[in-house]
């Protein structure tokens, strides 16, 4: 007999149970994690600009500026993270969950590393009016 064949779940079925399952509740903990280490490196950056003219608004990098860099940012991190919990990293070899604290912080830590490493060269750009305003001559 097919080993297809001799499973009693239908894809149905899978679909229908997947939002409560282990797989889900960790996508669900890794993209909430996510939006707060992306935002925490957006804050960082503003912070260090002092709320100057050289980072934009938190609306304007959203709306604006830095739509396809966010887009980037989202998709490799979701990317990561289905190979995370596809790959059962966050089980012991035993098959026991190791913790929630590991991936909170693994999920901070990541997040926030790849939205620095897409967003490094990053700058606003500038306004005609901006750029001669800001011209010497």
């Amino acid at each position: 007999m097919n080993a297809i064949l001799s499973v009693n779940e239908s894809l149905w079925h899978y679909l229908l149970d997947l939002p409560n399952s282990n797989s889900a509740q960790l996508m669900y903990a890794m993209t909430i994690c996510g939006a707060v280490g992306m935002s925490a490196h957006y804050i960082v950056n503003w912070l260090k600009s002092n709320g100057g003219d050289s980072k934009a608004s938190l609306s304007e990098y959203l709306a604006i500026q830095g739509w396809k860099r966010i887009a980037l940012s989202a998709i490799s991190y979701l990317s990561a993270c289905v190979t995370v919990v596809s790959s059962d990293y966050f089980f012991s070899p035993t098959g026991q969950f190791i913790g929630w604290h590991h991936v909170i912080v693994i999920s901070l830590t990541t997040s926030f590393s790849i939205d620095a490493i897409v967003h490094r060269n990053a700058r606003i750009a500038w306004t005609e009016a901006q750029r001669a305003e800001k011209s010497p001559t």
